[in-house]
């Protein structure tokens, strides 16, 4: 099976071994495969292609140091062994039955992590290990959870490098949540969070694009327009100032006065009321 499923040509005197030697990618799908088998000569494969079959288990994939793209959507895998993949930059694992994202805390290079629509019970999100996410946060700058369940998006936030953060058809319900998460990824440049329940509250789309960074372009498959962004960050400051701040930037707010008034503790006795405003304000707006 494995000598059919590439498209390079081979030589009429080359051995099977010789060949696969040489194969950099591999077309595996939709081949009722239940095993990740037989790929041990593959040294040199940099794609692979395994979705739509029958797998539940992701072993024997540390046969090719140079393996960068893999695909394993649509298949039975129920969970995410530590995978040894240091040059992995893609994995798909959509339309599977994992309850935890793990195990990629020595994929260094990963870029993109697809694990929407996961086969869950009613009620259970998929969860995040802590550790896998750390160790993505310097590399990460696309991630799918679409589809998945998932109320709190905090544990986003140290994704700082990402730049495409798909979480539509989730049931996020605090608009905080949104706000939160877009305020901390300073290089985001696309995010689509349709269909949450935090979408139907009014002013959703302007808070969120009022929390966006210069790089923003795009929410819920809907362009943002510069002048559009520029005059809603415009009206979000002129509402700080007349004190119509939302409930997450007061909090934001006041843990940066905190952190402030620890650094200066020898200025903050001579601070007014007044003063500690404008200051509240300086800090929100170095996020516009």
């Amino acid at each position: 099976m494995v000598l059919s499923s590439t498209t390079l040509t081979r030589s009429s005197k080359e051995t099977a071994d010789a060949y696969l030697s040489r194969v950099t990618h591999l077309h595996l799908q939709r081949k009722k495969i239940k095993f990740i088998e037989h790929l041990d000569q593959c040294t040199n494969l940099k794609v692979l292609y395994l979705y739509e079959n029958q797998i539940d288990e992701i072993k024997n994939l540390s046969f090719s140091n140079i393996l960068s793209y893999v695909y394993l959507q649509s298949n039975n895998i129920t969970e995410i062994p530590s995978l040894n993949l240091p040059n992995l930059k893609k994995l798909y694992l959509d339309e599977n039955e994992i309850k935890e994202v793990s195990g990629l805390q020595d994929c260094s290079m990963l870029e993109e992590l697809h694990i929407a629509k996961q086969r869950l019970p009613t009620f259970v999100p998929l969860e995040f290990q802590f550790e896998s996410l750390t160790k993505l946060s310097k590399t990460l700058l696309v991630l799918d959870i679409s589809g998945n369940g998932i109320t709190i998006l905090s544990q986003f936030q140290i994704l700082f490098n990402l730049k495409k953060f798909l979480c539509q058809d989730n049931n996020v319900i605090n608009l905080g949540e949104v706000e939160n998460v877009i305020l901390h990824l300073q290089r985001l440049e696309e995010a689509n969070f349709y269909n949450n329940p935090c979408c139907k509250q009014a002013k959703y789309r302007d808070i969120a694009i009022g929390a966006s960074p210069d790089t923003f372009v795009m929410l819920d498959n809907i362009p943002v327009p510069k002048h559009q962004q520029i005059a809603i960050r415009g009206l979000m400051i002129h509402r700080r100032n007349l004190g119509a701040v939302s409930k997450f930037l007061t909090s934001q707010v006041d843990h940066h006065d905190n952190n402030n008034n620890n650094n200066n503790n020898n200025n903050n006795n001579k601070q007014s009321n007044n003063n500690n405003s404008t200051d509240a304000m300086v800090v929100v707006g170095t996020n516009e």
